[in-house]
């Protein structure tokens, strides 16, 4: 039974150890609305989105009180969502670039994977042998 549950374990984590280099491109799409049942969309409200503290873009949310934009490099973000004396904010830290490649860790992460490979087999085997 534990060979089988050894077995399992290793096929589960092949795909680990063979991967490929990910690229990420992320849009962030926030959506503004009011209170009530059900929820009544802030259309055509003013969007100001701050990066590191300094003003990155100003828009509007559309009809469905949406508003989208891409955000570049690493930073700290804050958002600000204004319509008829009401006001908003969002903030959230990126600790990433806003298109990161793999490729620099990709041999970490393979050794990584290929250490886990061994540790896990030095602690099954012997157990095995014993029965």
């Amino acid at each position: 039974m534990r060979a089988i549950i050894f077995l399992f374990i290793i096929f589960i984590l092949i795909p680990t150890a063979s991967a490929h280099a990910i690229n990420i491109e992320a849009n962030i799409t926030i959506k503004a609305y009011y209170f009530g049942i059900p929820p009544i969309p802030a259309s055509n409200a003013t969007v100001k989105v701050y990066k590191d503290g300094v003003l990155f873009l100003e828009g509007k949310t559309d009809e469905e009180g949406k508003f989208s934009f891409k955000p570049e490099g690493s930073g700290s973000y804050k958002i600000v969502v204004e319509q008829n004396l009401h006001r908003a904010t969002l903030n959230f830290g990126q600790s990433c670039p806003y298109k990161t490649s793999g490729d620099e860790n990709l041999r970490k992460a393979f050794l990584l994977s290929l250490l886990g490979y061994v540790v896990i087999i030095a602690i099954t085997i012997p157990k095995l042998r014993k029965k």
